[in-house]
């Protein structure tokens, strides 16, 4: 199931899209974000050498990343690093720390190596409790039956065609949300809380 979700996370990738993977568990995230990594390695936009950042994962030059503590003392022009900032890899260094550039901005700055290791996520896919407060152009969301609560409605993390997986008890293929009725697209929209409910199909319908 997640072949589908990646495929068309990759397809809006390739468009030059700001796109996002959404899903319940730490352990897909992590899945769907060194299939990611491995792919724009392959294609030459991302340097495969690199530091070690949380999750037991690698960045390198150009791979997206994402802060994941606030702190003050680390400054990018008059900004400061704060906890769900997008950052695009600039340099890494064999200390272990990184320089990484603001995605909608120029601000850069240097995260010490202990930092990196502990608060620096690839940002290619999330959970749906991190995404808040992304900003993007399209989210692809992997919604199982357990996590209905954590994952409901992610499409309203994107401001484009949002996509649903759903994950059941039977073989369910991928899918994409019927968005006629969704409002016309403006400009990328800040992720918040989540929307869109998907059941157990075992479950009973209320009456």
């Amino acid at each position: 199931m997640l072949e589908g979700l990646y495929s068309a996370w990759k397809a809006d990738i390739d468009r030059g899209l700001h796109a996002l993977m959404i899903a319940s568990d730490t352990a897909t995230v992590n899945e769907l974000n060194a299939r990611a990594r491995a792919d724009r390695v392959a294609s030459g936009a991302v340097i495969e050498e690199g530091v070690d950042v949380a999750g037991l994962m690698t960045a390198g030059v150009n791979d997206l990343v994402v802060t994941r503590e606030n702190n003050r003392r680390l400054t990018a022009n008059k900004s400061w690093v704060k906890n769900g900032d997008v950052w695009t890899v600039s340099a890494t260094n064999t200390d272990g720390s990184m320089t990484v550039t603001r995605v909608n901005g120029n601000d850069s700055v240097v995260l010490p190596a202990r930092y990196v290791a502990d608060h620096v996520e690839l940002a290619y896919a999330t959970t749906a409790h991190r995404a808040q407060g992304r900003t993007v152009d399209t989210a692809h969301a992997f919604v199982s039956p357990t996590a209905t609560a954590k994952c409901s409605t992610s499409p309203s993390r994107g401001a484009r065609n949002p996509t649903i997986s759903t994950s059941t008890r039977t073989t369910t293929p991928i899918h994409r949300l019927d968005t006629t009725e969704w409002p016309r697209y403006r400009a990328p929209q800040k992720c918040s809380q989540a929307c869109c409910a998907t059941k157990d199909p075992t479950s009973p319908r209320p009456t």
